[in-house]
């Protein structure tokens, strides 16, 4: 027992306690206390955030944001991001994805057109699109389409009245996969008269990476990704779902990744960029003007 009763006297006797372990609770030093001794504080934590419509950054606020925030003079010795949010108003199909090239058989000339930038709702609008483009391209082929499978995700055949094969380095092939997928990814085309087009997802891109090259700076261990467009400096990846713009998009971050500072040295300004999945500046329409993009992080001092 850590203390005992005296039956004679009827008090009770208290074990010595050292001064060193009074005097260290006192001054709030928890290095020569015993286990009972130490206490555990909650550490100070507020909220920081950044909103794309106070970014100083005046080339481009709707990809590229840059953010004066001196963490220094509070003294933030951890970050990390807990949440992100947009509402996104980009089409699926624009200037990342809709041009489409290809070449008559007949003697190999080549074709290029553009598909008018726009919110494809459904796969039949999306095809229409693209037939409407084709045979504008002044190649004398007559294009036309069959649907092969109607519901979500649509497939439909294109047919040539002569010879044609797709330029495999077409925006709408290369960055196209989930949006209409025109042909299999790294395959080579060939000519012929019937082309199969889809399964149709109607997706400009599956996810937005958000990265950071300011606070990358204090990971050691930087959160990374093995895919082809690998972003070195990446923070969060939002997923998106299937839902068309407009629409917000947002999420938590379960797995919290922490950047740790040296309070020592400071930090003036934090940048942020998105990226789409093919590792280019996710599109927003320049005539977004005021680009609603919210991220969340949590600070502790």
């Amino acid at each position: 027992m850590s203390r005992s009763q005296n039956f004679s006297t009827n008090r009770y006797e208290v074990p010595p306690v050292l001064l060193t372990q009074i005097t260290d609770d006192i001054i709030g030093n928890d290095e020569n206390l015993e286990p009972q001794f130490v206490r555990v504080r909650a550490s100070n934590q507020s909220i920081l955030y950044l909103e794309a419509s106070f970014s100083q950054n005046q080339n481009n606020a709707n990809n590229n944001f840059l953010f004066f925030t001196n963490l220094n003079a509070v003294k933030i010795k951890r970050l990390a991001i807990t949440d992100a949010s947009f509402f996104d108003v980009t089409p699926n199909v624009n200037i990342r994805n809709n041009t489409i090239a290809f070449f008559r058989q007949s003697d190999g000339v080549r074709f290029e057109v553009t598909v008018p930038e726009f919110y494809a709702a459904t796969g039949t609008s999306l095809i229409n699109a693209l037939l409407a483009a084709l045979n504008a391209s002044g190649s004398g082929i007559v294009f036309g389409s069959t649907p092969v499978l109607t519901v979500y995700p649509q497939t439909f055949t294109i047919n040539g009245s002569a010879g044609f094969r797709w330029d495999e380095t077409s925006s709408m092939i290369r960055r196209g996969e989930y949006l209409i997928n025109l042909l299999e990814p790294r395959s080579v085309d060939t000519f012929s008269l019937v082309k199969t087009v889809g399964p149709m997802f109607l997706q400009y891109t599956r996810y937005i990476d958000i990265i950071s090259y300011s606070l990358n700076e204090y990971t050691k261990n930087p959160t990374t990704s093995n895919s082809t467009f690998n972003n070195a400096s990446l923070l969060f990846r939002l997923y998106f779902d299937n839902d068309l713009a407009p629409i917000r998009r947002g999420a938590a971050v379960l797995n919290l990744v922490f950047f740790n500072f040296n309070r020592t040295r400071g930090i003036d300004n934090i940048d942020i960029r998105l990226l789409d999945e093919f590792g280019e500046p996710f599109y927003v329409p320049l005539y977004i003007t005021n680009f609603d993009f919210t991220l969340i992080m949590t600070t502790e001092i």
